[in-house]
């Protein structure tokens, strides 16, 4: 994103406590994409599912 996309994102997140709640969800579950193996992928699978 442009820095003036990154500016109207954040305007967008703060205006819209619910968008940028599932903003904050999505970001946290792009996490366990990024786990090196399925043992640590199921963990942080499963911390996501109990923090929603």
């Amino acid at each position: 994103l442009s820095d003036e996309q990154k500016q109207q994102v954040n305007v967008m997140l703060f205006t819209s406590p619910t968008l940028s709640t599932a903003h904050f969800y999505k970001e946290d579950f792009l996490k366990i994409l990024d786990c090196k193996d399925r043992q640590s992928a199921k963990t942080a699978f499963s911390d996501w599912i109990n923090s929603v």
